[in-house]
């Protein structure tokens, strides 16, 4: 017994384990948890990566598709030009003979 009827402590951690085993869970329970929050961050850091990434390759993609559509309207108004030409060539054939 310790002062005033208590009784000692020791370090044993007062179960019946004894050898301080709780104190030994306790700390590896902390070493699990801070393990899990690297692992947790290190995944969002990676997660915000790959979002940046994708956003530039879909600003690359909506250039490319832009540019390709000017090109498809230019190319376009050159064939309408090019059979407007061809039909007044073909009505003045036609008329001719």
């Amino acid at each position: 017994m310790g002062m005033k009827g208590h009784p000692q402590n020791n370090g044993t951690g007062g179960g019946s384990s004894g050898g301080g085993g709780w104190m030994m869970k306790n700390k590896m329970a902390m070493v699990a948890v801070v393990i899990l929050m690297g692992v947790i961050g290190v995944m969002v850091v990676q997660k915000v990566k790959d979002r940046r990434l994708f956003n530039l390759v879909i600003k690359d993609k909506d250039r490319q598709i832009f540019s390709l559509n000017l090109l498809l309207q230019v190319k376009g108004k050159t064939i309408c030009k090019r059979k407007q030409k061809e039909e007044s060539r073909f009505e003045c054939k036609v008329i001719l003979p």
